[in-house]
C-alpha cells in the first residue's frame, strides 16, 4: 500500500511522468520474466539502470520542466514563485 501511495504522489506532483512510466515497465516485464516470486529485485536493478544511462536527458527535461514553470508563474502572478512551497522570491 505504501508504494501505491508514494506512486500516486509522485503522479499528482509532476507533470511528466516519465519515471513512473520507467517504473511500470519495468515491473510489468520482470513479472512477466521472473514470475510473482522472485521479480522485485530485478525490477529495481533494472530501473537504476535506465535512470543511469538515461540521467542526462531526463535531467535537461525536468530542468525544461522547472523552466515553463517559473516562467508561467512569473506571467501569472507578476513575480517569480516557486511552486514547491507556495514561497515567494
Amino acid at each position: 500500500a505504501m508504494f501505491v501511495v508514494i506512486f500516486l504522489n509522485q503522479c499528482l506532483t509532476e507533470k511528466k511522468y516519465y519515471s513512473e512510466l520507467i517504473g511500470l515497465v519495468a515491473a510489468t516485464a520482470c513479472l512477466l520474466i521472473f514470475g510473482k516470486e522472485d521479480f522485485l529485485i530485478p525490477t529495481m536493478i533494472a530501473i537504476l539502470a535506465f535512470l543511469t544511462v538515461f540521467k542526462k536527458p531526463l535531467g535537461k527535461m525536468a530542468e525544461i520542466n522547472e523552466k515553463y514553470k517559473n516562467e508561467l508563474a512569473e506571467k501569472s502572478f507578476g513575480e517569480k514563485e516557486i511552486i514547491n512551497g507556495g514561497k515567494t522570491v
